[in-house]
């Protein structure tokens, strides 16, 4: 999978984007990638999906970035807008969001070192009901960052 998308980033043959400087992305990889498409099929993932999304839900896109060191996103985001904002007060504690969609990603490198990683996800922070900040550190939510290292193969499923 590496060097299929070495392959598509060096031939720029699926619209390659800069998300910075350093970091490359690759999108509609199953286009020219049959391992790609493999992973469409792998479980506990496709099962997992369909469980949670539908049983006929699909692949919305297959992109890939390679993310050198001193590269990637650096700062908190989420990967789509809240799903709801909270205008005044505590977010209520009440609500259940389906699941309409979750990204995948797998690791094609060890990330087995929080210097190497820009994998960190604050579970359930799609019910703060607000977006975060670029910066976590002093805030209420610092002490709520997990970190999902793994070496290469693992996977790491969130939502936004």
């Amino acid at each position: 999978m590496r060097d299929d998308l070495d392959r598509a980033l060096r031939e720029n043959k699926n619209g390659l984007n800069r998300i910075s400087d350093k970091t490359r992305l690759s999108h509609r990889l199953f286009e020219t990638s049959e391992l790609n498409v493999r992973l469409f099929d792998l479980e506990p993932i496709v099962s997992l999906a369909e469980v949670l999304i539908a049983p006929n839900c699909h692949v919305i896109h297959n992109d890939s970035f390679q993310s050198p060191p001193g590269g990637g996103i650096t700062s908190w985001h989420q990967d789509d807008h809240a799903h709801y904002i909270v205008t005044h007060g505590d977010p209520p504690t009440n609500v259940h969001l389906p699941v309409l969609f979750f990204t995948a990603n797998y690791h094609l490198t060890d990330v087995t070192d929080i210097e190497h990683g820009g994998t960190e996800v604050i579970p359930r922070s799609h019910l703060f009901g607000a977006t975060p900040p670029e910066r976590l550190e002093g805030t209420e939510w610092e002490s709520q960052i997990h970190y999902n290292l793994g070496r290469a193969g693992s996977v790491v499923l969130f939502n936004n």
